[in-house]
């Protein structure tokens, strides 16, 4: 399971909870630990979708468009170099391997 997450966030770019859930069929929790677990392994890294300010100080925190948004993830280079393995794309014989 966790390699159809990497390829997905390969192909996707970046990916939200709820997009990953919807494409797997899963409930928005597993998708969260999915996540959590490729981070822990260092094949994705979560994306800060927020400013770095705080909110109680910021004079614009009424109309921000970063408080609302979503975490992302993107895959790092590691997960790449795991991802073209897993599809045969650097060459290796490695396709079936799991993360």
């Amino acid at each position: 399971m966790l390699d159809n997450v990497l390829r997905l966030a390969a192909d996707k770019g970046a990916l939200t909870i709820d997009a990953l859930a919807r494409e797997m069929a899963v409930s928005p929790a597993v998708a969260e630990q999915l996540f959590e677990e490729l981070v822990r392994l260092g094949y994705l890294a979560a994306v800060a979708s927020q400013c770095a300010a705080p909110c109680g100080h910021c004079p614009v925190k009424e109309g921000c468009r970063f408080i609302r948004q979503p975490r992302l993830w993107v895959i790092t280079e590691k997960g790449d170099r795991a991802f073209r393995r897993l599809s045969g794309r650097d060459g290796d014989a490695c396709q079936g391997q799991e993360v």
